[in-house]
């Protein structure tokens, strides 16, 4: 039976610890039996071994070959599939080749797609970031050519997307560099920055055509009402956009940003801390998925421990003591919402979180009541 959240705690509740009595070991307590159960997939990565959590407690699922760094795992939208990408890194065999940063062996590099019982379905290779469909039945992805080690040397080499039904691919484009599939058309959106304009684009799955857009980003609500401009640079501005005049709302403080006063005083009355599913070269998802236009932002209480001399220092160790989470109505322009809870390692499609409270793992839905 799937399960019925509350508004705020869900009734599924884990005891589980992340402490190894040996370095490099990972050891997780049993569950606390649940009557109920949730459909949802959550899976998280610990070394080599990618592990589901289950109303019996986490199990192993699926194991990574111990060459490869993982990246960007994420949950489809249906629950049926997750998925990641590997990485087994390059090789300079020359002093010459190093300077350069110009790979003698290129890194080799693939998007894994996994059924929700840990069976491999497919690999693909190159793939730089992705982003599964609204449905979760195709997965559209960017390649980049691995010849350098800069990431700033890879260009674009093509958008695929996959669908992982039929097995089949389609060619999109050849020089994109972000991509977003919105919930509102279900078309797939992505910019080319080697054009004038760098302009927004938008794929049709149904006819296999692209236009160009007005949009000055691509990062739509799921009813379509808005879009957010995200910079990937540390300390710029994240802006909102009307999706029908593409006319600038108010800009959202966020990465540290420290606005001026003004529009952005009146829409955010406090501090909310930063907007959730931002980080540099992951698949951007701010907008809290079938939400209409809610944004999830996150406010950690952060405990660092530094070294080095100077007044430069590097960050040791990072540890999250506590997290608010608000959800924030852009059309009201206030928090609907607001809730406790750390954030953990388990992955989830984004409609429900796996978060840590009072010692133990609950789920919590991102959802507003009536």
């Amino acid at each position: 039976m799937r399960m019925e959240f509350m508004t705020l705690v869900a009734a599924l509740v884990f005891t589980a610890t992340t402490a190894g009595a040996v370095a490099g070991e990972t050891h997780f307590a049993g569950a606390e039996a649940a009557e109920e159960e949730t459909n949802s997939l959550f899976v998280s990565r610990r070394d080599s071994i990618i592990y589901k959590l289950e109303k019996g407690g986490p199990t192993p699922l699926f194991y990574v070959q111990h060459k490869f760094r993982l990246q960007s795992l994420s949950v489809s939208p249906n629950d049926d599939y997750f998925a990641f990408i590997d990485i087994k890194a390059g090789e300079f065999r020359t002093a010459e080749a190093e300077r350069e940063g110009k790979y003698e062996v290129p890194p080799q590099v693939r998007l894994r797609i996994i059924d929700s019982g840990g069976g491999l379905l497919y690999s693909l290779p190159d793939a730089q970031r992705y982003m599964w469909s609204p449905d979760g039945n195709q997965i559209a992805y960017i390649t980049c050519d691995l010849t350098y080690a800069d990431y700033q040397d890879r260009r674009p080499t093509g958008l695929y997307v996959f669908d992982v039904s039929s097995g089949e691919t389609k060619d999109v484009d050849a020089l994109p560099t972000e991509l977003y599939w919105a919930e509102h058309d279900n078309k797939l959106y992505f910019t080319n920055p080697y054009t004038i304009s760098r302009s927004v684009l938008r794929w049709n799955p149904e006819t296999n055509e692209i236009e160009k857009t007005p949009c000055k980003d691509i990062y739509f609500s799921p009813d379509g009402e808005y879009y957010l401009s995200l910079n990937k640079v540390e300390y710029k501005p994240v802006q909102l956009y009307d999706a029908t005049s593409n006319e600038e709302l108010f800009v959202i403080e966020v990465r540290g940003l420290v606005s001026p006063p003004g529009v952005i005083a009146e829409a955010f009355p406090k501090d909310i801390g930063a907007l959730a599913g931002s980080s540099y070269l992951e698949s951007l998802k701010p907008w809290v998925p079938s939400s209409e236009h809610l944004l999830h932002f996150i406010k950690e209480d952060v405990e660092k421990e530094l070294a080095g001399t100077g007044p430069v220092k590097r960050i040791v160790s990072r540890v999250v003591k506590a997290a608010e989470h608000y959800l924030f109505d852009v059309e009201k322009r206030e928090v609907v919402r607001q809730f406790t809870g750390k954030p953990t390692e388990w992955i989830s499609n984004g409609k429900v979180l796996v978060l840590e409270r009072d010692g133990k793992l609950v789920l919590e839905q991102l959802s507003v009541g009536d």
